[in-house]
């Protein structure tokens, strides 16, 4: 069944909120260009349907269409809500103070399922990719810490570790040991967290640590 131009216009908006909450993960050259798509897209929409879609509001409903969705509506303005899929409504400013976005890995210029949830927090989303690249901003570290981590823990220590920093080890790039030490070493880096992951790595094998 295909979705009318309001029904559209309203996912464009949201995958413009899901774009606007990466900023801290995707280089921004490369998220203004999604943005401007985006946006593009929003504006067109917006011209065939004569301006903003109709809605108005009850006490603590949402019309839109004839059809009534209940919940409450937090910040931001009618053009910025965002169906949460029932109870309240979270306005632009709401997720974007929150900063925890799940889903599956941010490839190159695809995210996969747009989705917030307050409950998880420090997980790392990107694809391997050099320490010495300029743009990712990284907090200095050991020239060695990925030779010894990859030398001196298993994958399992890396797991452990992930536990310790509250960091999500399925959701670290890459499959094999050296592509989730790439990942860690590159998410504390860019937090400022590497002090925290060195002490966690020597406490995991302190004999052979150097």
């Amino acid at each position: 069944m295909s979705m009318t131009p309001t029904q559209q216009l309203a996912k464009i908006r949201q995958m413009i909120l899901t774009q606007e909450g990466l900023r801290d993960f995707v280089p921004a050259e490369q998220l203004e260009a999604i943005l401007a798509s985006l946006r593009q897209q929003e504006q067109t929409l917006l011209a065939q349907l004569g301006g903003e879609p109709a809605t108005t509001y009850g006490a603590n409903a949402v019309h839109v269409e004839g059809s009534t969705v209940q919940g409450n509506v937090i910040g931001g303005s009618s053009n910025s809500v965002v169906n949460t899929g029932g109870g309240d409504y979270v306005g632009r400013d709401k997720i974007n103070t929150t900063n925890h976005i799940t889903g599956d890995y941010v490839a190159g210029n695809k995210t996969e399922r747009d989705q917030y949830n307050a409950s998880t927090i420090n997980v790392y989303h990107g694809t391997k990719g050099s320490d010495s690249d300029p743009s990712l901003n990284l907090a200095p570290a050991p020239p060695n810490l990925h030779h010894q981590m990859v030398n001196y823990l298993s994958k399992s220590d890396i797991n452990t570790i992930c536990f310790y920093l509250n960091v999500d080890y399925d959701r670290l790039a890459g499959d094999t040991l050296d592509d989730k030490v790439t990942a860690l070493i590159t998410y504390c880096r860019r937090n400022n967290r590497v002090a925290d992951l060195l002490k966690a790595s020597a406490e995991r094998n302190p004999s052979q640590w150097g």
